[in-house]
């Protein structure tokens, strides 16, 4: 049977990497290669950022970890596809289209975030 491929949003993979919940959980489901959670560079670069900010350092120490450390972890989880053509969509939040560029470019079935704008978008097959 075919595994689920999916993509998440940087709040996803940041709630993810640093708590137990719902998103750490999807991210055990990629690891038992349950699914397959497809990231681009851009996706990457911006969860890496985002973990770099100073709001997080006292949960990254907590947890004894570091920004390089989870990066790699996601790298690990995830497949990454090449830097997908990114198509002006999410007026809201344009950040957001690099998000549905990459569930493009992966034929990702699902979009998980729990960013309520991205509620909005409708089937990713209408993008693109």
């Amino acid at each position: 049977m075919p595994r689920a491929r999916l993509v998440l949003d940087t709040n996803v993979w940041i709630s993810g990497l640093l708590w137990t919940g719902s998103p750490h959980q999807i991210l055990r489901l990629a690891e038992e290669g349950r699914v397959v959670v497809a990231v681009s560079a851009a996706i990457v670069q911006e969860v890496a950022d985002a973990l770099a900010r100073t709001k997080f350092a006292a949960r990254l120490a907590a947890v004894r970890t570091s920004v390089p450390e989870l990066v790699g972890s996601l790298l690990t989880l995830a497949e990454v596809y090449p830097p997908p053509r990114i198509i002006p969509v999410v007026t809201i939040d344009p950040a957001d289209d690099k998000i549905l560029a990459c569930a493009r470019a992966a034929h990702a079935r699902w979009l998980v975030s729990g960013d309520h704008t991205c509620w909005r978008c409708g089937s990713i097959a209408e993008f693109g």
